[in-house]
């Protein structure tokens, strides 16, 4: 049987403080920080009102500009998807001159959407929710949809400002049933994210979860929806907005290739790129961040007891290969597509790789399974990364994509025609001399590739259904 101590610790309702006692976390968990023990936090508020939207054109509103022109998500016959207009109240919050964070604008009224995808019996269900911060058109569920499916996960995407209009694309789509959305200010984003990720683990009839037993909220977000939670966290809010009695409302962030450090409202200035903030800090909670490239010089630091980095090699920014869910085939990646980019964009498999990272997060989290130390790239004296004969990155993590090739991977720059030529990346199959010279035959790169998808597969870089698509890829190849 698991003991722990209490510890005293000051909760902040309205001007009055309360003592409240707290569980010390087990000895191998990631430690509370310096700065949770330092801050004074609040239970974070409920949504007010969560409502069904309007019928408008009958469906909710999917967009990825990425993955849409080739693949559909198909929910299993056990799941089901929901969608929610969320309302309340949410401060804006700025920085005051000693430089702390501190309400600005109190009880600003918003409505956003939030969809959730679950199993339609609670018995089905993990007690994981997967909360993915993001603007209209970004669903990381297309990187995970096969993990989560698995488990029986659910993934919930909170609708987010996004500085420009994170509801406008959804009101001209459909007037009828966006009419309420309502995100007048990007400073609110910190209150909705806690209060939805609060009413998730709260039993309430407004919990679309309510009578599921929720156990563990994960956050996560790609590109900018993973600024949004270095924002979060760097600003605090993770040890400012708590659940009652004081337990964190999410229990392990993913951050997935973020872009610039968010401001903590609209007209706040950037913060410097040397700023410390920059670097994730260390949480009562573990931190995974996930790349496709180095990472910034101003983002590096340690490995800590609850924080790991892992930069992927042969992996691109936009990675369009879907999750097997979508339902997209090799032929989806050519460039027959609408894009027609110069070269056929990669088919590198990014989302195996996220959800592998996912996995690790929830068994870093719920079993204390520390995951092997950060895998970054061999860089240049410039910090760009060291490439191998066929552009791919040295070091980081590894796949048979990367140590047994057939085909070299780059960045496609030189097509500006459409955005996604860029930032999918590119492939180039390799020649059929190339191939023997490097295998021989295709019974013997067949062979290695499975050896090494089981070692993959052993050291949990690869989840079991991701391990057997590549062997089955590789016994698909053509022969040479």
């Amino acid at each position: 049987m698991r003991t722990s101590r209490k510890k005293s610790v000051c909760v902040v309702i309205g001007l009055a403080c309360l003592t409240v006692g707290l569980p010390t976390a087990p000895a191998s968990a990631a430690p509370p920080s310096a700065v949770a023990s330092a801050i004074a936090y609040k239970a974070a508020a409920l949504p007010t009102a969560v409502t069904a939207p309007p019928e408008g054109n009958g469906k909710a509103f999917h967009h990825n500009p990425i993955i849409d022109y080739s693949g559909k998500l198909q929910l299993p016959a056990n799941y089901t998807e929901e969608e929610l207009l969320v309302s309340g109240t949410a401060d804006v919050y700025e920085h005051g001159a000693d430089g702390d964070v501190r309400v600005k604008e109190s009880d600003v009224p918003y409505t956003t959407r939030v969809l959730v995808r679950m199993p339609k019996d609670p018995g089905d269900f993990s007690g994981n929710v997967h909360l993915e911060a993001g603007p209209s058109g970004l669903d990381g569920l297309s990187r995970s949809a096969d993990k989560v499916f698995a488990d029986g996960d659910a993934w919930v995407t909170v609708l987010t400002h996004a500085l420009s209009s994170s509801t406008q694309r959804m009101k001209t789509a459909d007037p009828v049933r966006y009419d309420a959305l309502s995100l007048p200010e990007f400073g609110q984003n910190w209150d909705i994210l806690s209060q939805v990720g609060r009413l998730l683990k709260t039993r309430t009839a407004d919990n679309p979860l309510n009578g599921y037993g929720v156990r563990k909220v994960y956050a996560n977000g790609w590109a900018f929806a993973a600024s949004v939670w270095l924002t979060y966290t760097g600003e605090g809010f993770h040890d400012r907005l708590r659940m009652p009695g004081g337990r964190p409302i999410f229990d392990g962030y993913l951050i997935g290739n973020a872009g610039d450090y968010q401001p903590v409202n609209s007209t706040a200035p950037a913060v410097a790129k040397d700023d410390p903030r920059q670097k994730v800090r260390d949480l009562d909670v573990p931190v995974v961040v996930l790349l496709t490239g180095p990472q910034d010089d101003n983002r590096r630091r340690p490995d800590g007891p609850g924080y790991r980095v892992y930069e992927v090699a042969g992996a691109s920014t936009a990675a369009p290969r879907a999750a097997r869910a979508y339902g997209q085939t090799p032929e989806s990646f050519l460039t027959t597509g609408p894009f027609a980019c110069d070269y056929d964009v990669s088919r590198f498999p990014f989302n195996q790789f996220f959800q592998s990272s996912l996995t690790r997060l929830e068994n870093w989290s719920d079993k204390r399974e520390t995951p092997p130390p950060s895998q970054q790239f061999e860089r240049n004296a410039d910090g760009t990364a060291k490439l191998d004969a066929y552009g791919i990155p040295l070091g980081g993590v590894r796949s048979t994509y990367t140590d047994l090739p057939t085909a070299r991977y780059f960045a496609n720059s030189t097509d500006q025609r459409y955005s996604i030529c860029a930032s999918a990346g590119a492939q180039e199959p390799l020649t059929q001399e190339q191939l023997k010279s490097l295998y021989g035959s295709k019974a013997s790169y067949v062979k290695k590739v499975v050896r090494e998808a089981n070692r993959l597969e052993r050291q949990g870089w690869l989840l079991p259904d991701d391990a057997r698509e590549i062997r089955q890829e590789a016994k698909a190849v053509a022969d040479f």
